[in-house]
């Protein structure tokens, strides 16, 4: 078993007290996560400006790498497996297909739910740890200075330490 220490990462917020992170949250650059954060200022939501840097370490065979999906809802990333995969041959291509094509199915049919998020990830943790994935990589297009490498974490136990850093 091989674990990578990935080095930095970091996650922008206007969260304070947040003791352990939740499935799915995103790491990125500095860069990123402080135009993140600027970015949800400029859209009118209030709180302080925080900026954690955390160590992430995984297995490389427990990374699923993606095409960023370009929105933070469960079923953006259902539906980006299911495009990216979806004319692929390869067993594993077809596999991750079938699986997360029957979670999108689901999810359309309690998109418009108030908890359908909440429901959307622990459906797609469920399946995400039967295939032993615990990291989905991208690169991320959504801040749009930064288009760097960024970690979608499904399982936080990857992340080994987090500190508060200087904004």
């Amino acid at each position: 078993m091989h674990i990578e220490n990935t080095g930095e990462w970091f996650h922008g917020t206007l969260t304070s007290g947040i003791e352990k992170f939740k499935p799915f949250t995103h790491f990125g650059s500095r860069d990123a996560a402080l135009e993140c954060v600027e970015r949800h200022i400029e859209d009118g939501e209030a709180g302080e400006k925080i900026l954690h840097k955390a160590e992430i370490f995984f297995e490389p065979e427990s990374v699923l790498v993606l095409k960023d999906w370009g929105t933070p809802k469960s079923i953006g990333i259902a539906v980006k497996i299911r495009s990216q995969f979806q004319f692929k041959t390869d067993v594993k291509s077809k596999e991750l297909f079938r699986i997360f094509e029957g979670v999108r199915l689901d999810l359309d049919k309690i998109i418009n739910q108030e908890d359908s998020d909440d429901i959307g990830f622990k459906m797609l943790s469920e399946e995400f740890k039967k295939l032993g994935i615990k990291v989905i990589k991208y690169k991320n297009t959504g801040e749009i200075q930064c288009q760097s490498d960024a970690l979608c974490i499904v399982d936080p136990s990857v992340i080994t330490s987090f500190s508060i850093d200087n904004f």
